[in-house]
């Protein structure tokens, strides 16, 4: 099916989107409801029934909405927007739909699409699908005949998207970079929009600068004390602080850091919550992505699987998206002394999240380095920018203070504790032993 393409030069105002997700965050359902019927029918002139548009109410919906409606005539369909906070001249356009398919990759095709600024919109026939995401919560633990199907579907996408990868691996220019849709997951989030001084701003500063932070065991610090502060992690030590770890990753992620970079066509932020899990015959799945709303050909090689290596893995079982159910299993403890804080916690990946890891390492990360090594275009941080991009994924993707988050999900002391403790894991190796991010960056290095 062609996509019906609302006009770009609309002079619909932008806040329609913007009060939909803020009401959704609120829990305020029947108002986002209610001025997405009337954003829907006006855009795309479709007879949508007071009553008939009815948004998710889940989890994974971090910084998007997503539900399904239907129209007078009984047609079904779903629909998924993502919205940022300031979008504005940094924001490139969305919902390149056609990029992944045209490079041969398994993704369905909305038929609708509005692409304005801020008003950016994916509208798909509704199929029965089950998306991944759901499907893995459903199966975290087990070692069922469906978990090993699920395991032998994401070998399957992993090998793929390695493949698309050094099929399309192209130079990109540092204003490529600047212009990929996909940066504003990562750099656009650390920055003020208009230059000032180092640039301290974005999200860093909307979530966490002047706030306080409230930790389990009665541990209560400013955000000026925290951020001052090296880490000791189940005995292992980081001589890092997080106002550090925020600053690296301005400064390797900027574009005026990049002169030139290995590129290639990729979906960006393919989190399971962007993919369907496909029944095929035989008991067995396939895998395809739906909302792209960041797919681009000039993506960094480094940063394209990034979000999936994070979101699917390392953000589970569930201490991303279900704080509550996450508190009630997790043991997270915080002390302060010597300008150090020490954090104790249970947390560990389900085997589920173990074989996504080894599959991502096995199937994605090593073949495409090894290639960009022997075409000498691994760039010579490699490893400080991937640890970068990780580290934007747990603090950048939703507020980690105790308190904070959405009416779906609101984090704990626990899960903001143990959030904050991954971050600092992904943002440097350890002076003194090795955590899975380290034993991760080592198997994948060529």
């Amino acid at each position: 099916m062609t996509a019906n393409t609302a006009d770009q030069n609309s002079s619909t105002t932008l806040p329609a989107l913007q009060q939909a997700l803020h009401a959704v965050r609120a829990g305020n359902m029947r108002t986002a409801e209610e001025c997405l019927t009337a954003f829907i029918a006006r855009k795309f002139d479709l007879d949508i029934q007071d009553g008939d548009l009815n948004i998710r109410q889940d989890t994974i919906s971090l910084n998007s909405v997503n539900g399904l409606f239907t129209t007078a005539n009984g047609q079904k369909f779903f629909f998924k927007f993502h919205l940022e906070e300031d979008e504005g001249d940094t924001v490139a356009e969305y919902y390149r739909a056609g990029l992944l398919d045209k490079a041969g990759y398994p993704v369905e095709q909305p038929c609708y699409v509005s692409t304005t600024v801020g008003e950016q919109i994916l509208i798909y026939p509704y199929v029965a699908h089950t998306r991944l995401f759901d499907a893995c919560k459903n199966n975290e633990q087990a070692n069922s005949d469906t978990a090993n199907a699920i395991i032998t579907a994401q070998q399957q996408l992993d090998r793929l998207c390695a493949d698309k990868a050094q099929e399309t691996m192209t130079i990109g220019t540092q204003q490529d970079y600047e212009a990929e849709p996909l940066l504003q997951l990562f750099y656009w989030r650390l920055v003020d929009t208009t230059p000032n001084g180092d640039r301290t701003g974005g999200r860093h500063k909307q979530f966490y600068i002047g706030k306080t932070f409230a930790f389990p065991h009665d541990v209560t610090l400013s955000y000026a004390d925290l951020s001052a502060l090296t880490w000791n992690i189940n005995g292992i030590d980081y001589d890092i602080t997080l106002d550090q770890a925020f600053a690296n990753a301005r400064a390797t992620l900027a574009p005026n850091a990049i002169d030139t970079y290995p590129a290639c066509t990729a979906h960006g932020d393919a989190h399971n919550g962007n993919v369907w899990l496909r029944e095929q015959s035989g008991s067995t799945y396939d895998l395809a992505y739906f909302d792209p709303a960041f797919a681009g050909e000039k993506i960094p090689v480094l940063l394209a699987e990034i979000k999936t290596t994070f979101h699917n893995i390392l953000a589970h079982p569930e201490w991303l998206y279900d704080a509550k159910e996450a508190d009630n299993k997790l043991d997270v403890r915080a002390d302060v002394k010597d300008g150090k804080l020490y954090v104790r916690h249970s947390w560990d990946l389900p085997p589920l999240r173990r074989a996504f890891l080894d599959s991502k390492i096995e199937n994605f990360w090593k073949p495409v380095l090894a290639q960009l090594a022997a075409d000498n275009t691994l760039p010579e941080n490699w490893e400080a920018f991937i640890r970068a991009a990780l580290f934007c994924c747990p603090a950048l993707v939703m507020n980690l203070r105790a308190g904070e988050g959405t009416a779906q999900n609101t984090h704990t002391q626990k899960t903001s504790l143990l959030g904050l403790s991954i971050a600092i894991m992904c943002a440097t190796r350890a002076s003194n032993g090795d955590d899975i991010i380290t034993d991760f960056i080592n198997r994948i290095q060529p």
